[in-house]
């Protein structure tokens, strides 16, 4: 027995030194670059994790994720030996044996006898309601209230009654409206209790559920990481999403006095990937990610050579012509300068980056994009 023993307690160390380690990150969305179809997203956020191999799992992101362009970077002395796209199907509660779960038949249970006591109250605070009205019309109907008291009937005591009809009212008027309003409370609550018994009495029934999204499959990334030390670092997520996109816009406007044009290059941005762009560093791409990349290699044909090489000469003797910040505002706009300061526009804070076959626009200021399908003009 001591020798079969043996054999497995040195597999139990060996399987809890070697076992993965876990870590859970929510890693918000800090850059968007939109192309013509399509957007690149990116997630940044810190980590830690122990010596060993550990699976560092990424969640807040898309769930129309091109599980193919997923890239991964991390910061810290570790070695990354895997990345994947996963769904995480959240495990639904306990259920009765009529199938329906043990949590939601308690709920159903506690709200019957909340409405049940929020009706005694609400019954309460209307019989205090009216009692206090009928003493308001007993004291305004009163004849010495209407003046129909004797003739005889001193100036003192028409004084006092006076008063004392000011005083009662305005007392009974500040309960009344205590009441109304601890009344109108009570009622509130009571309805969205009603409603919430009503989706729950719908789901026991089979009508409907209660919250389609709270079993919703979670989309996730997971990376497979392994070090030899503790490691505190930072792991930047990019991949791709097909629901978003832009288009181009011009604002064209001329200038009857100065007799100049100016040209301003918009565009047109909207995205629909089930994730909302909050405060994020935004870029406009005329890429197309999805497009063949294949550089095309073109062969001239010089009609008159000589002329060619003058030419030539000519272009590189010249120096660059460069444009300043006022004479190109993304799309080779004309300013005019005005006597006062105009307000700036996100044009201003526009970067423009030639590559080999497109031009991308960094504007540097945060952008919030909600997941409405919804155009936005960004610059």
């Amino acid at each position: 027995m001591k020798k079969l023993l043996l054999p497995i307690l040195f597999f139990l160390a060996a399987w809890s030194v070697n076992a993965t380690e876990k870590e859970i990150i929510k890693a918000p969305l800090t850059d968007v670059i939109v192309y013509s179809q399509g957007a690149q997203l990116t997630h940044r956020s810190n980590f830690t994790v122990k010596t060993g191999v550990s699976e560092i799992i990424i969640e807040g992101i898309s769930a129309q994720i091109d599980a193919k362009s997923i890239q991964v970077k991390a910061t810290g002395n570790l070695t990354i030996l895997d990345s994947r796209y996963s769904l995480f199907y959240p495990q639904p509660g306990p259920v009765s044996e009529d199938g329906i779960p043990v949590k939601i038949k308690k709920e159903i249970a506690q709200l019957e006898d909340s409405l049940k006591n929020l009706g005694y109250d609400i019954q309460e605070i209307q019989d205090e309601i009216d009692v206090l009205m009928a003493s308001k019309n007993m004291i305004s109907n009163n004849g010495q209230m209407k003046g129909q008291g004797r003739v005889s009937d001193s100036l003192n005591f028409l004084k006092s009654a006076v008063d004392y009809y000011q005083l009662k009212i305005t007392e009974i008027n500040k309960k009344l409206l205590s009441l109304n309003r601890r009344k109108s409370e009570k009622q509130e609550k009571k309805r969205k209790m009603e409603e919430r018994l009503s989706d729950l009495r719908n789901y026991q029934n089979g009508a409907g559920f209660i919250d389609p999204n709270k079993n919703k499959p979670i989309p996730r990334v997971i990376v497979t990481v392994k070090c030899n030390e503790p490691v505190n670092g930072k792991i930047t997520l990019s991949y791709l999403v097909s629901n978003a996109g832009w288009s181009p816009l011009y604002d064209l406007r001329s200038d009857s006095e100065t007799g100049k044009i100016s040209l301003t290059y918009k565009s047109q941005v909207y995205q629909n990937t089930g994730l909302d762009w909050n405060d994020v560093k935004l870029s406009i791409s005329t890429n197309n990610p999805y497009a063949n990349k294949t550089k095309p290699e073109l062969s001239p044909w010089y009609i008159d050579y000589y002329n060619y090489q003058q030419q030539v000469r000519k272009e590189s003797s010249n120096a660059p012509r460069v444009l300043s910040n006022q004479a190109f505002n993304m799309g080779y706009a004309m300013t005019d300068s005005y006597s006062e300061e105009s307000a700036k526009t996100a044009a201003d804070f526009t970067k423009v980056v030639n590559q080999l076959i497109s031009a991308e626009f960094k504007i540097d200021l945060p952008y919030t994009i909600k997941s409405n399908g919804e155009q936005h003009i960004v610059f």
